[in-house]
């Protein structure tokens, strides 16, 4: 359906009455490019979501109007959130039934996950006790899975990073899919994010050995490469602090990438290093990281880490 404009040119306001309006405000005028949560409770009082949504015909863009709006409100912001919301929980109600009978798209499923995340967060004694089980029914439901696992069969996708956060929350197990992704996209930092905190163990280091051999960065397998980005904080750097990060999981795995990370030229990364070695062990650590540790420690230049490294060979 395409985007409609409200002919009036009225801005939306709280006390508005245009019909057209508030249907524009539903499907599209909550929409902006910072944060959805500035305006979606405005959408959803103004433009009477409860009331929308038991029409006998729902159309895709309120439905999927209705699931940002809610994803909004479920994780709150700057301004109303769920709590502020009067018709939360009638409305929540109504759209798990809509979706239970409507074509499962990833966008909707995020929706769905967005809303079963907020409801996991409240007392088990509470009204929306009867819906979080509900909506936890609904996600483990196969059409869900089955459009998450075709949308990530495609490494070139756009959306592949939204597939990947919903098969994170289903607790899929898509590594094959992923390799392939960042065989493509080697500096895709939140699928390597992802990765690490998806894997087993023996896939941790299969993604380790392939961040070797991907990523170019001085001192691993492929080189030292270009530096990709803008500025200090983007490239390869951001996508070797992903792996590193998560390793603090998987003792001994990713020492090559732990290595490099310690002599990193950015700060947070060089602790990120350090955070995992401290995580792991004694007996994971071999004498060689502790030497990588000591050397790093001697020409450190900021203060904290610096003091956080000698604790560490203090104590190991």
């Amino acid at each position: 359906m395409p985007m409609f404009v409200p002919s009036s040119g009225s801005p939306p306001t709280k006390d508005c009455d245009d019909p057209e309006i508030k249907a524009w405000l539903l499907r599209y005028g909550f929409r902006n490019d910072i944060m959805n949560e500035y305006l979606a409770h405005l959408a959803a009082t103004t433009g009477d979501l409860y009331s929308e949504l038991l029409e006998a015909e729902v159309d895709d863009a309120l439905l999927d109007g209705a699931g940002d709006i809610l994803t909004a409100l479920a994780q709150g912001g700057p301004a109303e959130d769920m709590d502020d919301y009067p018709d939360a929980l009638p409305v929540i109600r109504r759209f798990a039934e809509l979706l239970a009978t409507r074509q499962a798209t990833l966008g909707r499923l995020n929706s769905l996950l967005s809303v079963l995340a907020f409801l996991r967060t409240s007392p088990g004694d509470s009204p929306w006790a009867a819906l979080l089980r509900r909506y936890e029914e609904l996600a483990a439901e196969p059409p869900w899975s089955d459009t998450v696992l075709a949308h990530l069969g495609d490494p070139y996708r756009a959306d592949f990073g939204d597939a990947l956060w919903a098969a994170g929350r289903l607790r899929l197990s898509v590594i094959p899919q992923i390799i392939d992704h960042l065989e493509i996209e080697p500096l895709d930092e939140f699928t390597w994010y992802r990765a690490v905190r998806l894997a087993s163990p023996p896939q941790a280091e299969r993604l380790s050995r392939l961040a070797e051999r991907l990523l170019p960065l001085p001192g691993l397998a492929n080189g030292p490469g270009e530096h990709h980005g803008f500025g200090d904080e983007y490239g390869p750097d951001q996508s070797l602090e992903a792996v590193v990060s998560g390793l603090d999981a998987f003792p001994g795995t990713g020492l090559p990438l732990i290595d490099v990370a310690l002599r990193n030229r950015i700060t947070r990364i060089r602790r990120s290093a350090l955070a995992a070695l401290s995580a792991w062990p004694e007996e994971a650590v071999p004498d060689q990281a502790r030497d990588w540790v000591r050397r790093a420690s001697a020409v450190e230049p900021d203060e904290g880490t610096r003091t956080e490294m000698l604790a560490f060979l203090r104590d190991r």
